[in-house]
């Protein structure tokens, strides 16, 4: 009898999953893995993830500048300083956003204009956490989700338009990063209880276009986004929950086990 419950304990060992260790993605001047491309507005920064075969994130800065009204999405300087990703938007050249590029709004920040980073992987991933390493007043943030298939297009389009019934992108969370755990200047902090995944999500300096949130407030948040971390989704089991082929064959053979192990008996 002691037999059989080796027999079955094995097949219980070869059907358990092995545990995933979270992705990470260092972002911030001198990170090992990244590249910049480009010098002006519109330039990104790609970096490699944690583990081989993990997804490479690339990043793009964004702001509402465009003409007078400053409502509109345009493309931004994105900046890499040793604690993190900061932004400069179009209106520094022009100098109708006094201060613009020059500390602390040379950070992501929603002093006049509303920054933004937009972070573009290879592959869908579960944003678990965002890292920064430097921040100055307050550091409240919106994290959001492309819920398409498509490709995202941020230019043009109002930050209300993004989450309007036809903009395709979702609200996962308005976090405080500095509220987090946080050693040597650096805090962490989950941002998607939910376990949501997209291959695209957006952060930015927190603003009420997408939802009045009780305890942010606008106007005085300055971030550098300085990590993520996050993981692959779970794929669904195939067939709607049917265990797979492979599985059903470890449990023939523990049964048969079983089975000829009474007999001997």
């Amino acid at each position: 009898m002691k037999q059989a419950c080796w027999i079955i304990g094995l097949a219980g060992l070869s059907l358990a999953a092995p545990a995933s260790a979270s992705i990470n993605w260092t972002l911030y001047s001198g990170a090992s893995g990244c590249s910049t491309s480009g010098s002006t507005y519109g330039n990104t920064r790609t970096c490699s993830g944690s583990g081989s075969g993990s997804p490479a994130v690339t990043a793009s800065a964004w702001a509402n500048t465009y003409n007078s009204s400053n409502t509109k999405i345009e493309n931004a300087y994105l900046g890499a300083y040793t604690g993190g990703l900061g932004v400069k938007n179009r209106d520094a050249a022009n100098g109708t956003d006094a201060g613009e590029g020059s500390s602390p709004e040379h950070a992501m920040d929603n002093n006049d204009r509303i920054d933004s980073i937009l972070f573009s992987f290879t592959d869908s991933v579960v944003l678990e956490s965002v890292r920064t390493g430097w921040y100055w007043s307050d550091s409240d943030v919106s994290v959001l989700r492309y819920k398409n298939s498509d490709t995202p297009s941020l230019g043009m389009k109002t930050y209300a338009d993004l989450v309007s019934a036809t903009g395709g992108w979702e609200l996962v969370s308005t976090v405080d990063l500095d509220s987090g755990s946080c050693s040597s200047g650096v805090c962490t902090k989950s941002v998607n209880a939910g376990g949501a995944d997209s291959k695209y999500w957006l952060v930015s300096a927190y603003t009420t276009a997408f939802g009045t949130v009780s305890g942010s407030d606008t106007g005085n948040d300055y971030v550098k986004i300085y990590a993520l971390s996050g993981d692959r989704p779970t794929p669904p089991p195939p067939g709607g929950g049917v265990p797979e082929p492979g599985s059903m064959a470890l449990i023939g053979i523990a049964a048969l086990g079983l089975l000829a192990t009474r007999r001997r008996g």
